[in-house]
Protein backbone atom coordinates (compact mmCIF):
# COMPACT_ATOMS: atom_id res chain seq x y z
CA UNK A 1 0.00 0.00 0.00
CA UNK A 2 0.99 3.51 -0.92
CA UNK A 3 2.22 5.87 1.74
CA UNK A 4 0.66 9.07 2.48
CA UNK A 5 2.34 12.51 2.13
CA UNK A 6 2.49 12.64 6.37
CA UNK A 7 3.81 9.42 6.87
CA UNK A 8 6.41 9.86 3.44
CA UNK A 9 7.36 13.37 5.39
CA UNK A 10 7.64 11.49 9.07
CA UNK A 11 9.84 8.50 7.46
CA UNK A 12 12.16 11.49 5.37
CA UNK A 13 12.33 13.44 8.49
CA UNK A 14 13.55 9.58 10.51
CA UNK A 15 15.65 8.92 8.12
CA UNK A 16 17.64 12.49 8.50
CA UNK A 17 17.59 12.79 12.27
CA UNK A 18 19.27 9.31 11.88
CA UNK A 19 16.08 6.79 12.80
CA UNK A 20 15.55 8.98 16.77
CA UNK A 21 12.18 10.03 15.97
CA UNK A 22 10.60 8.82 18.38
CA UNK A 23 6.89 7.70 19.70
CA UNK A 24 3.68 9.34 21.31
CA UNK A 25 3.54 8.31 24.33
CA UNK A 26 0.23 8.98 26.21
CA UNK A 27 -0.64 7.81 29.95
CA UNK A 28 -4.15 7.49 31.56
CA UNK A 29 -4.85 6.84 35.21
CA UNK A 30 -7.67 4.18 35.51
CA UNK A 31 -8.52 3.53 38.89
CA UNK A 32 -7.81 1.48 41.98
CA UNK A 33 -7.65 -2.42 42.37
CA UNK A 34 -7.78 -3.05 38.39
CA UNK A 35 -7.65 -6.80 37.15
CA UNK A 36 -4.75 -6.76 35.47
CA UNK A 37 -5.84 -10.09 32.76
CA UNK A 38 -9.12 -8.30 32.15
CA UNK A 39 -6.77 -5.30 31.69
CA UNK A 40 -4.77 -6.69 28.98
CA UNK A 41 -7.76 -9.17 27.74
CA UNK A 42 -9.26 -5.00 27.00
CA UNK A 43 -6.22 -4.05 25.21
CA UNK A 44 -6.04 -6.58 23.19
CA UNK A 45 -9.79 -6.28 21.59
CA UNK A 46 -9.00 -2.88 21.00
CA UNK A 47 -5.05 -3.31 19.33
CA UNK A 48 -7.26 -6.67 16.92
CA UNK A 49 -10.25 -3.75 16.45
CA UNK A 50 -7.45 -1.21 14.81
CA UNK A 51 -5.64 -1.53 11.62
CA UNK A 52 -3.20 0.93 12.34
CA UNK A 53 -1.72 -1.81 14.61
CA UNK A 54 -1.08 -4.09 12.11
CA UNK A 55 0.78 -2.15 9.92
CA UNK A 56 4.88 -2.74 9.07
CA UNK A 57 6.81 -0.76 6.78
CA UNK A 58 9.41 -1.87 4.52
CA UNK A 59 12.20 0.22 2.68
CA UNK A 60 13.78 -1.32 -1.18
CA UNK A 61 16.70 1.43 -2.00
CA UNK A 62 14.83 4.71 -1.05
CA UNK A 63 11.19 3.83 -1.28
CA UNK A 64 9.10 2.79 1.84
CA UNK A 65 5.78 0.62 1.65
CA UNK A 66 3.58 -0.30 3.89
CA UNK A 67 1.50 -3.60 4.64
CA UNK A 68 -1.05 -4.69 7.24
CA UNK A 69 0.03 -8.14 8.69
CA UNK A 70 -2.05 -10.15 10.79
CA UNK A 71 0.92 -11.22 12.75
CA UNK A 72 -0.10 -8.81 15.81
CA UNK A 73 2.21 -10.19 18.56
CA UNK A 74 3.08 -8.21 21.78
CA UNK A 75 3.84 -7.76 24.82
CA UNK A 76 2.15 -5.50 27.92
CA UNK A 77 4.73 -4.55 30.98
CA UNK A 78 3.21 -4.75 34.02
CA UNK A 79 5.30 -2.45 36.24
CA UNK A 80 4.67 -0.98 39.74
CA UNK A 81 6.34 1.76 40.83
CA UNK A 82 7.54 3.04 44.07
CA UNK A 83 6.49 7.26 43.21
CA UNK A 84 5.06 9.37 40.66
CA UNK A 85 8.73 10.38 40.23
CA UNK A 86 9.40 6.99 38.94
CA UNK A 87 7.03 6.40 37.21
CA UNK A 88 7.32 9.62 35.48
CA UNK A 89 11.06 8.87 34.64
CA UNK A 90 9.88 5.75 32.62
CA UNK A 91 7.67 7.57 30.63
CA UNK A 92 10.29 10.05 29.78
CA UNK A 93 12.41 7.02 28.49
CA UNK A 94 9.81 5.22 27.05
CA UNK A 95 9.27 8.00 24.74
CA UNK A 96 12.76 8.36 23.82
CA UNK A 97 13.10 4.45 23.08
CA UNK A 98 13.92 4.19 18.86
CA UNK A 99 11.26 1.94 17.32
CA UNK A 100 12.06 -0.90 14.66
CA UNK A 101 9.92 0.75 11.45
CA UNK A 102 9.74 -2.67 10.54
CA UNK A 103 7.78 -4.55 13.62
CA UNK A 104 5.75 -3.28 16.26
CA UNK A 105 5.51 0.46 16.13
CA UNK A 106 3.68 0.43 19.71
CA UNK A 107 3.98 -0.28 22.88
CA UNK A 108 1.58 -0.94 26.15
CA UNK A 109 2.92 -1.02 29.93
CA UNK A 110 0.10 -1.65 33.01
CA UNK A 111 1.34 0.60 35.53
CA UNK A 112 0.74 0.99 39.35
CA UNK A 113 1.46 4.09 40.62
CA UNK A 114 0.66 5.15 44.47
CA UNK A 115 -2.27 2.85 44.47
CA UNK A 116 -3.94 3.66 41.12
CA UNK A 117 -3.31 1.46 37.88
CA UNK A 118 -2.27 3.80 34.48
CA UNK A 119 -1.98 2.43 31.07
CA UNK A 120 0.99 3.90 29.33
CA UNK A 121 0.33 3.85 25.58
CA UNK A 122 3.53 4.81 22.82
CA UNK A 123 2.68 5.10 19.61
CA UNK A 124 5.17 6.21 16.15
CA UNK A 125 4.10 9.24 14.95
CA UNK A 126 3.88 7.15 11.72
CA UNK A 127 1.06 5.30 12.09
CA UNK A 128 -1.02 7.97 14.77
CA UNK A 129 -1.01 11.27 16.47
CA UNK A 130 -1.93 12.93 19.87
CA UNK A 131 -5.40 12.46 19.09
CA UNK A 132 -5.88 8.92 18.23
CA UNK A 133 -3.66 7.36 21.08
CA UNK A 134 -5.82 9.91 23.48
CA UNK A 135 -8.77 7.62 21.54
CA UNK A 136 -6.98 4.20 21.87
CA UNK A 137 -6.26 4.95 25.70
CA UNK A 138 -10.30 5.95 26.12
CA UNK A 139 -10.90 2.91 23.62
CA UNK A 140 -9.31 0.41 26.72
CA UNK A 141 -11.18 1.94 29.56
CA UNK A 142 -14.55 1.37 27.78
CA UNK A 143 -13.54 -2.00 26.68
CA UNK A 144 -12.27 -2.53 30.43
CA UNK A 145 -15.44 -1.33 31.87
CA UNK A 146 -17.63 -3.90 29.32
CA UNK A 147 -15.41 -6.79 30.16
CA UNK A 148 -15.66 -6.05 34.32
CA UNK A 149 -19.46 -5.99 33.74
CA UNK A 150 -20.00 -8.66 31.74
CA UNK A 151 -21.65 -6.69 29.31
CA UNK A 152 -21.28 -7.60 24.88
CA UNK A 153 -18.36 -5.86 23.46
CA UNK A 154 -17.47 -4.00 20.97
CA UNK A 155 -16.53 -5.70 17.48
CA UNK A 156 -16.49 -3.21 14.91
CA UNK A 157 -12.94 -3.03 13.32
CA UNK A 158 -11.62 0.47 12.39
CA UNK A 159 -9.79 -0.29 8.98
CA UNK A 160 -7.18 2.53 8.33
CA UNK A 161 -7.19 2.02 5.16
CA UNK A 162 -11.20 2.75 4.44
CA UNK A 163 -10.26 5.94 6.40
CA UNK A 164 -7.71 7.33 4.31
CA UNK A 165 -9.70 5.88 0.80
CA UNK A 166 -12.39 7.89 2.03
CA UNK A 167 -10.92 11.18 3.20
CA UNK A 168 -8.42 11.07 -0.18
CA UNK A 169 -11.21 11.86 -2.77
Amino acid sequence: MELLNSQRNILSLQKCFNNSITGICCSKILGEGLDHGMLRQAIQEVVDRQSAFSFRFEESGSQWTQKITEDNVFDIEDIAFRDRQAFDAYVKDLSHRRMDMKGNLYSFAICEVEGKTEIVLCMHHVISDATSVAIVLNDIETAYDKIAKGEERDTEVFRYEEHVSSNSR
